[in-house]
């Protein structure tokens, strides 16, 4: 029997939500280990190149991916399938990635844009541009359930000086 061990979770990879399985990124692949016994086990290899966010979804049935380019991927660790592929970026390269319920991705790119993904249609919503204010990269971290703390960027003056805004947001259905 092969041992494997996965010493910690580095910053491009990601646990489930209730910490039973991992994705490890690569260049080229996703690795699904399940971590919930003794020793990791790969349970799924998932191609898409220069991946850069991952998260699961809060059953740990689909995995959302993006890559260093923008694109999209949803994939089902249930059906090992591949249910939503962007062939075109549509999106910069962004920060975060999230799962807001079963069906819905939420995630920043670093144009300072917010966006909601809906899985079943397929349908990438613009939800804010901060461009009145030229924020960039900005990075949205979970501070609860449906809230989100997001931190940005914003060049002052066309000089060196760059100030950091924060902002609050709450989401809700609808």
């Amino acid at each position: 029997m092969t041992m494997m061990t996965i010493s910690q979770e580095s910053y491009r990879s990601r646990k489930s939500p209730d910490n039973k399985f991992l994705a490890d990124v690569s260049r080229t692949h996703i690795f699904v280990y399940d971590i919930s016994g003794i020793a990791p086990i790969l349970i799924d290899q998932i191609f898409f190149q220069n991946p850069n966010q991952v998260c699961f979804s809060p059953s740990n049935q689909l995995l959302g991916v993006r890559s260093t380019s923008g694109r999209l991927l949803v994939y089902s660790l249930l059906t090992h399938e591949t249910v939503f592929l962007q062939k075109r970026t549509r999106t910069s390269e962004g920060s975060a990635l999230y799962f807001l319920d079963e069906n819905t991705l939420f995630f920043s790119d670093w144009d300072g844009k917010i966006y909601i993904f809906s899985v079943p249609s397929a349908k990438l919503t613009l939800l804010h541009h901060f461009q009145e204010n030229d924020m960039r990269t900005p990075v949205i971290l979970a501070n609860g359930d449906k809230e989100w703390i997001m931190f940005g960027s914003v060049p002052m003056n066309n000089d060196e000086k760059i100030e950091t805004e924060k902002y609050r947001l709450s989401l809700s259905s609808g």
